[in-house]
């Protein structure tokens, strides 16, 4: 019965899924599922989908720029001589023909014509075919990311280039800005890293290999928190992909061959299980993804809040071996605090403390400027400004 309370019927279809290519209707019109709705795709979401279902060869589409003029020759000629001395290849072939042995191009009328996949490697400026083929990396203070009169970011760095350049780049600029903790154990003081470095690592090449270069606009995000590390890069997970299910499937595998010649990649399908592995030998949390048709973000945590038998490594260079060696697991917590923020509070203090009492909170603090390992800091009596540091002895 209808609304009007009169006899009808309802034409119920089934469209079962197909993995090789998009579905449409008869009019071009085509749709995708989220949550319990239908969305009508945008011609380039379209696009997107047959490229991730491999109707289009995106990669080895022809690129608008001129070779050999807007391509880095002398990089090329590297890539060249790695390729023959790996397969035993004749120095009379020409680097053009290895590129397109390496499906980077083909010959058109006689001259080399280089694709989607070459510039991305050794175009002289890749983000002329492709303006979103940078990495934004940016520090925050704080575990969220704030705007306006509380936008938070320390550090904005963008990183560009070839992709080659980018991981490079990228690699140490994560270095440097990730902590390195010292832990106590059995009378004796370890090193360890905020996070593995292989695991890291390899989610920053993951990122900028089987991103959507068809999103031709839109960046790699790289976001640093106090307690976490997030990366975004464009482009859902390939079809039949989840989080609980990855397997061998790249979004660029030309790419990723040329790539594996540089070391970057293995093609063996092995990167999750080695992240989820390095994770779990440093006892932290298992990598999280969350995605959608748009994008998906890979984020790992430190568990900072909980090593409390640790030592910020910076602490430990300011206090000295015999200092920290006598800190409780608050005191460490509050040194800490100090070195990552530059000061503390007893407000602070007593979020990031064991203690639910403010007063307990504000004589760890005391004690600590007693030792000469803080020094308090206020210009008059009942000053909510108020605030400690790192004694001027020690923060030298």
């Amino acid at each position: 019965m209808n609304s009007k309370g009169q006899p009808d019927f309802i034409i119920r279809a089934r469209v079962y899924y197909v993995e090789e290519r998009l579905v449409e209707l008869t009019n071009g019109t085509a749709f995708c599922r989220e949550s319990d709705r239908s969305r009508r795709l945008t011609d380039a979401e379209k696009h997107e989908v047959r490229i991730n279902k491999g109707e289009r060869a995106f990669e080895l589409e022809k690129c608008p720029l001129k070779y050999p003029d807007d391509f880095r020759v002398k990089l090329i000629a590297n890539f060249a001589t790695r390729i023959r001395s790996a397969r035993d290849g004749s120095a009379g072939t020409s680097d053009e023909d290895i590129l397109m042995a390496m499906r980077l191009g083909k010959f058109v009328d006689g001259a080399f014509s280089p694709n989607n996949v070459c510039v991305i490697l050794f175009a002289t400026d890749p983000r002329q075919v492709f303006p979103g083929a940078y990495v934004h990396f940016l520090r925050y203070n704080g575990n969220e990311e704030k705007t306006g009169k509380e936008y938070n970011v320390i550090k904005d760095r963008i990183i560009d280039g070839n992709i080659i350049e980018i991981i490079r780049d990228l690699s140490a600029t994560v270095d440097a800005n990730l902590r390195e903790f010292t832990l106590y154990h059995a009378g004796k003081f370890f090193q360890t890293p905020e996070y593995p470095r292989d695991a890291w690592y390899e989610l920053i090449v993951n990122a900028c290999v089987h991103r959507s270069y068809h999103a031709r606009t839109q960046p790699i995000f790289i976001k640093l928190f106090d307690d976490h590390f997030m990366i975004e890069n464009p482009g859902g997970f390939m079809p039949s992909i989840t989080p609980e299910n990855f397997f061998h499937k790249p979004r660029n595998p030309f790419l990723m061959f040329a790539l594996r010649e540089f070391g970057e990649v293995r093609l063996i399908g092995e990167g999750i299980r080695r992240i989820r592995r390095e994770l779990l030998e440093a006892k932290l949390p298992s990598v999280e993804y969350k995605a959608n048709h748009h994008k998906v973000a890979a984020t790992i945590f430190n568990d900072v809040a909980n090593r409390t038998n640790s030592l910020d490594s910076e602490a430990y260079k300011a206090l000295g071996e015999a200092i920290a060696f006598s800190l409780d697991a608050d005191e460490r917590r509050i040194v800490n605090y100090v070195i990552e923020h530059g000061k503390i509070n007893a407000s602070e203090a007593l979020r990031i403390l064991s203690t639910t009492y403010w007063h307990t909170a504000n004589a760890k603090l005391k004690r600590l400027v007693q030792r000469n390992i803080l020094d308090f800091v206020s210009k008059k009596r009942r000053d909510p400004k108020s605030h400690y540091i790192m004694h001027k002895a020690k923060s030298g």
